[in-house]
């Protein structure tokens, strides 16, 4: 399973088409709107990589409205020693 956080920018006015398009995809588990340079982030779980490419590129990418995005793929902290 592959956890990532997706921002996107928004053209103006798009904002509720484009939260209420990315809502509504299975792989988003939450979204909101945030001030800033992006106007979205959203919590995505998909299967793989691939599944992740696919997605961003031909799904999330392809929402008219949608200028740009950012994808942070969320890591896992090593253990410490003695934990």
């Amino acid at each position: 399973m592959v956890v990532v956080y997706t921002l996107a920018r928004v053209k103006p006015h798009k904002d509720r088409e484009v939260y209420d398009k990315m809502r509504s995809l299975p792989p988003v588990k939450e979204i909101v709107t945030v001030y800033g340079e992006y106007d979205l982030i959203a919590k995505l779980e998909l299967e793989s990589l691939e599944a992740l490419d696919h997605f961003i590129f031909n799904t999330i990418r392809a929402i008219d409205g949608v200028e740009a995005t950012m994808t942070l793929i969320s890591a896992k902290l090593p253990e410490t020693a003695g934990s």
